[in-house]
């Protein structure tokens, strides 16, 4: 295994995954989502960790000055059989 941890595993590491697992999806992400498709366990993990990563202090988060526009996009493949 490669001594460098990705954000992933850091992120388990740090909160643990009983705390991933259970975090609740705010309406700013489930409110913006079109409700004909309903998201998949991997994009609702996904969004899990990104919510930990933001609202969350621990070893290894990567510094972004408060004064500063965060910005992160994602894209969530819908079921057009595309991917």
């Amino acid at each position: 295994m490669s001594a460098v941890k990705d954000l992933n595993e850091i992120l388990s590491l740090e909160l643990g995954k009983r705390h991933i697992e259970g975090t609740h999806l705010p309406a700013c992400i489930t409110a913006n989502l079109n409700p004909r498709f309903p998201l998949r366990p991997y994009q609702e993990r996904a969004f899990k960790f990104f919510v930990n990563y933001w609202e969350e202090a621990f070893d290894g988060k990567l510094g972004i000055p408060v004064d500063r526009d965060r910005s992160f996009w994602f894209v969530v493949t819908g079921d057009s059989g595309s991917s």
